[in-house]
């Protein structure tokens, strides 16, 4: 048979195309290749989000270094807003009286330029959402109430000042609640309040170089949240993490009650309930009480601090799951991936609970000395 340019060609000599059956071997073979490949791809790929996050992170740490440089003192967790504007007043900072929502670090580090700053790539929609999300119903997650008890945005919505997508919460030692009035402490909390918070000037705090000054949520924003009896939940990412116990206080809840010396890393002799440092596993993380408000048998905020990054050191304990890893801030602006776990085995929270003051105010037949100072026992 000759070709168009007159050339005989011979059609036996011609390839045979595939069978089926060979066909389906390679598509077996690829796919065997691809699953092969997978675990992999998908660990770089986690590795990848990590990374990014830990940029972010330290971003964060630059802005702050920029605000502390200005101040001379690390800022406030939140404030309530005086007006739309953002403007706050200390002497009003009364609980259930704040029209205008949350006044958030974020805001006074970064104002509303950064807010990309704040977010993280393993978490779902890159963070949690504000307290207060606003009018707009793309900020808000399903199930999710605000101050009001709204679940759906309207035009009145509250919107806090603060990123909209939230994955860093500080260090309460350092960047506290607002609660600077022995007078609202008792109104707000119902205690007998003997200390309230204080602003932490940077020069206070002692080895910046081993002193956490921020982390990363948990991923799941809800495992943070306030759950409501009608089956909502309420955002708490404007809050900061209460790193120490105090055994005669009555632990997380009642740090300004105390009046008495004895902050310490909850797994010493005085906490004997607390088995690695009261952090629960992966599975009870849904049903712990949330930042800030932590019972007193060893459930504290540090369950609230991320596990979502890979990373082995401290993933098990007593045969509890507890999770990989998150991300931390120092106060010299350096970032480490590390376990929770291994922050607190290596007490690098801080020496002091810088941001309480100590009234004096106590009873007298306790034994009382003015200090902060975080126990080794």
């Amino acid at each position: 048979m000759l070709n168009r340019w007159g050339v005989k060609r011979n059609i036996r000599s011609m390839p045979n195309a595939f069978t089926l059956i060979e066909l389906l071997v390679v598509v077996a073979i690829i796919a065997l290749l691809v699953s092969m490949l997978l675990p992999s791809l998908n660990k770089a790929k986690d590795m990848a989000k990590a990374v990014k996050c830990s940029v972010n992170l330290r971003n964060v740490g630059s802005m702050m270094n920029t605000y502390t440089s200005l101040y001379d003192s690390y800022p406030i967790s939140y404030a309530y807003a005086a007006d739309e504007k953002g403007g706050y007043d200390m002497t009003k900072q009364v609980d259930g009286q704040h029209p205008y929502g949350y006044l958030h670090w974020s805001y006074m580090i970064a104002g509303e330029v950064n807010d990309k700053a704040f977010q993280c790539p393993s978490f779902p929609r890159n963070g949690c959402p504000r307290t207060n999300p606003g009018p707009d119903m793309k900020e808000w997650e399903m199930g999710q109430q605000d101050q009001n008890g709204a679940t759906r945005a309207a035009p009145n919505s509250i919107k806090d000042k603060q990123a909209p997508r939230m994955c860093y919460t500080m260090n309460a030692a350092l960047v506290p609640r607002n609660k600077f009035r022995r007078s609202d402490e008792t109104t707000q909390m119902g205690y007998n309040c003997a200390r309230y918070n204080k602003f932490v000037k940077v020069e206070d705090v002692h080895d910046a170089g081993n002193t956490i000054l921020g982390t990363e949520f948990n991923s799941d924003w809800k495992n943070t949240g306030l759950k409501i009896d009608t089956g909502s939940v309420k955002s708490l990412s404007h809050r900061p993490l209460n790193p120490f116990y105090h055994p005669g206080a009555g632990g997380w809840t009642h740090v300004y009650d105390a009046d008495v010396e004895g902050f310490v890393y909850p797994d010493c002799a005085q906490c004997p309930d607390m088995p690695n440092f009261g952090l629960k596993g992966l599975g009870e993380l849904a049903n712990l009480p949330v930042l800030g408000e932590g019972s007193d048998d060893g459930q504290g905020d540090m369950n609230a601090v991320g596990r979502h990054h890979p990373g082995s050191a401290g993933r098990t304990d007593g045969g509890v799951d507890l999770g990989g890893c998150a991300n931390f801030l120092y106060c010299d602006g350096h970032v480490v991936r590390k376990h929770v776990l291994e922050t607190q085995r290596k007490k690098e929270w801080g020496d002091k609970f810088y941001s309480l003051t100590f009234s004096g105010v106590a009873d007298p037949r306790s034994p009382v000395r003015e200090t902060n100072d975080v126990m080794n026992y």
